[in-house]
């Protein structure tokens, strides 16, 4: 029969340092989980669909009045575009109204730098250009625009753009505390 000599050898119990070790991480984690979860809490999300108004910001109103899918040529022709005729790229259009009731004149690229447009559940995601050159919109003006967003024709296949062009398409601004998006239900054509 084998006496220890009261000390505690590490290289003798391996496995209970372990544990105790894994244990100490494991509440770690736990008490950091619940911490950020209390501290950011799931967002609240304001989603309308195509021809409803989103309040983007202090007396700016968006929304999305159509929705077109175009070969480069035929967003030049269609919408008065300045993009390179390059043969490897389609287009997402969106046809997007502003509403300005604030007293400042609003700059259209606001909207571009801060939104994007995501199809799910696919997972597409890209920024996109205003097509017109004037992108002011004066106080108690409401201005139409032409959003361009990039389909690279290298990256999809016919079969998977054909599935992805029938999915939802959002057209997000913000995304925390309050998620924002206007919702279009797939392109018809």
């Amino acid at each position: 029969m084998k006496h220890t000599k009261g000390r505690f050898s590490i290289r003798k119990h391996p496995f209970l340092i372990t544990f105790i070790i894994m244990a100490v991480i494991a509440v770690v984690v736990a008490v950091g989980y619940i911490d950020v979860n209390h501290r950011f809490p799931e967002p609240e999300e304001e989603i309308v669909e195509k021809d409803e108004w989103v309040q983007y910001s202090d007396g700016i109103k968006i929304t999305v009045t159509g929705i077109d899918y175009c070969t480069e040529r035929e967003v030049n022709e269609k919408y008065s575009a300045s993009v390179k005729e390059l043969g490897r790229f389609n287009y997402i259009v969106l046809k997007v109204k502003v509403q300005n009731e604030s007293q400042d004149k609003f700059n259209m690229f606001s909207i571009v730098t801060d939104s994007n447009l995501v199809i799910y559940p696919d997972g597409y995601e890209n920024q996109g250009m205003v097509c017109e050159d004037n992108v002011s919109v004066d106080k108690g003006e409401v201005k139409d625009f032409t959003l361009a967003y990039v389909i690279s024709k290298n990256y999809l296949s016919e079969k998977k753009l054909d599935k992805l062009l029938h999915e939802d398409i959002y057209l997000c601004f913000k995304a925390y505390p309050v998620r924002q998006a206007i919702v279009i239900r797939g392109i018809d054509g």
